[in-house]
């Protein structure tokens, strides 16, 4: 299981074109990302960095380009065992000459099934029902077709972010009640 002890969510983008990985580097590593559109972050900062008076300037996302889908997975499997794992993968379908977005996809999928896979393209050889059917589970997959749009790709990992923070944060909580003594638990599902 994921756990949240980093100061910001780590988000993989991985595609062959490098001016779309500088692009969403740029957009996401900024400072002056907009929080009036995102209370919900600044809410979770000051949760876990109250006494923190660096607050203001800590990014929201720590952002990490790959070009091939072998070069995601690796950076992927060192995030696990660094015990700080992407909240989100943005992945790219067609990456000539190596492994497309799907096959990437999957394998990452079996190291982490907590991250959230957002595939983009300009163009795809799947229907996106095969990509869903190769890379479960639905609820953690979305599917986007390029150009994006600046306000897209920030809604994107804001919105998942929060969804696999909270998600981790529910699972803590469901293993802790698992633990308690028979005689202890007082909740009925």
């Amino acid at each position: 299981m994921a756990e949240y002890n980093q100061k910001y969510f780590k988000i993989l983008v991985v595609d062959d074109d490098r001016s779309f990985l500088n692009l969403v580097e740029k957009i996401l590593s900024s400072e002056k990302t907009d929080y009036m559109l995102f209370p919900e972050m600044g809410e979770l900062k000051g949760k876990y960095y109250r006494n923190n008076s660096s607050n203001r300037s800590l990014r929201s996302f720590d952002v990490a380009t790959c070009r091939q889908g072998g070069e995601a997975v690796d950076a992927v499997k060192r995030s696990l065992k660094e015990n700080r794992p992407f909240s989100v993968a943005f992945i790219d379908i067609r990456m000539p000459p190596g492994p497309d977005g799907v096959w990437t996809s999957e394998q990452i999928r079996v190291l982490d099934s907590d991250i959230e896979i957002v595939i983009i393209t300009g163009y795809s050889d799947y229907h996106p029902q095969e990509i869903v059917r190769r890379v479960p589970p639905a609820h953690k997959l979305l599917y986007i077709n390029k150009p994006l749009h600046r306000h897209e790709i920030v809604q994107f990992a804001f919105a998942l972010s929060l969804k696999w923070h909270t998600e981790v944060e529910l699972r803590k909580v469901y293993e802790k009640l698992e633990n308690l003594e028979p005689s202890r638990r007082s909740f009925r599902f």
